[in-house]
């Protein structure tokens, strides 16, 4: 059985400077919506990134992918066609791919594939015997050239909605190719092609700023899994750590050597619209302080654990899990820290601010917030994930 590869180019361009493959999109880095169509579909065994960029090196390095592996090309050109050509020929000739293996040729800046499609084009081209294939979505415009002539249609006649709309568009989303045809033509199509059709959302593709809106609209249309957002309707306990998340991290002191923090109004108002909703809340903290403890009576918190470090984040967790008889799965948990880590690996929902620390913006479960810490991150939880929809 031929061993399937994906190729993801992550280059930068000279002319365009950095590449935003880590820019959020819908609460996660650009790459990790197409990174995890591709783990999540069988077929494919490994996933490449080939990158010229030691920033997006550094950053990929993070993300926690069991399939990933990162290629550094060296020379730093300007991103076309043709050089990625010679990209993919430079790659497949070091690998130790056999002619009749597969390569996927996937561009990152197209959010909206799935694991099915990935898995469905590829049984396609299996299924007719094609050496290689592209994604493309129908024509739904009539094509005219900008002296006046038509393309696609006679005008005179204009064709029946039976007639219309049989051509199909190349979406540049994903490729695929035999190894060997690819080599023997330099090109990425070539020998029987295959056309693989999919829906015409998944043709965005993410270039100007005005796109991101547009994506992340079409992304929980489509994409994001909607078993998953509903799943927010059973979270029963919301937890949050102290410094970093509920205050900006930084230590104030008096000219007394009192230590001050600033908590913001926004997540107190949170608390209490949660608290409305019948769901349970706590703070857990490695620091123990009486200010902390004043600030959590003031919003009524249900639950608070100070003092706790070393794996008590998880373990105070847990224990509000026996005393309210629910499950792990049940939990949001919001933290930036790596003493965080384990408990945000164990719950069912969880969170970081925009500016949590590498190891835990690398978490794959992580759910990446835009507000940062000090600043309404418990807010942002609540409006986006766990307001009721009909308000």
């Amino acid at each position: 059985m031929e061993k399937v590869v994906a190729i993801i180019p992550a280059l930068e361009d000279m002319n365009a400077g950095p590449i935003d493959l880590t820019r959020l999109f819908c609460g996660r880095p650009l790459i990790f919506w197409t990174l995890d169509a591709l783990e999540q579909c069988s077929k494919v065994k490994q996933i490449i990134v080939a990158t010229n960029s030691d920033a997006a090196a550094a950053s990929l390095f993070r993300m926690e992918f069991s399939k990933m592996a990162i290629y550094r090309t060296e020379a730093p050109d300007v991103v076309t066609y043709e050089r990625t050509e010679v990209l993919l020929l430079e790659y497949l000739r070091q690998s130790r791919l056999a002619n009749e293996d597969i390569f996927m040729l996937v561009d990152y800046t197209f959010p909206l594939h799935t694991s099915t499609q990935f898995g469905e084009a590829l049984d396609l081209m299996h299924s007719i015997g094609a050496f290689s294939l592209f994604s493309a979505v129908r024509n739904r415009h009539f094509c005219w050239t900008h002296d006046g002539i038509s393309i696609s249609y006679n005008y005179r006649k204009r064709p029946s909605k039976e007639e219309q709309h049989k051509e199909l568009l190349e979406t540049e989303g994903f490729y695929i190719s035999k190894v060997g045809s690819f080599i023997a033509n330099i090109n990425r199509l070539s020998g029987k092609i295959a056309v693989y059709e999919m829906p015409s959302y998944t043709a965005f593709q993410l270039r100007d700023p005005l796109d991101w809106k547009i994506g992340e609209f079409l992304m929980h249309q489509y994409r994001i899994d909607h078993s998953r957002e509903e799943g927010f309707g059973r979270v029963k306990l919301v937890v949050s750590d102290v410094d970093g998340v509920m205050t900006d991290g930084s230590m104030y002191y008096t000219e007394k050597g009192d230590e001050i923090k600033r908590f913001h109004t926004y997540d107190g108002m949170a608390f209490g619209l949660i608290r409305e909703q019948g769901i349970k809340t706590a703070i857990i903290t490695s620091e123990d302080t009486q200010m902390v403890n004043s600030r959590a009576k003031k919003l009524k918190i249900d639950y608070l654990y100070q003092g706790r470090r070393h794996g008590g984040k998880l373990a105070a967790i847990q224990d509000i899990c026996e005393k309210e008889g629910i499950s792990l799965s049940d939990v949001v948990y919001i933290g930036d820290d790596i003493n965080c880590r384990e408990a945000l690996s164990a719950v069912g929902f969880a969170f970081c601010p925009a500016n949590a620390l590498p190891d835990i913006l690398a978490l794959p479960n992580i759910i990446y917030l835009e507000t940062k810490g000090g600043s309404g991150v418990v807010r942002e939880v609540y409006e986006k994930y766990l307001r009721p929809s009909f308000e």
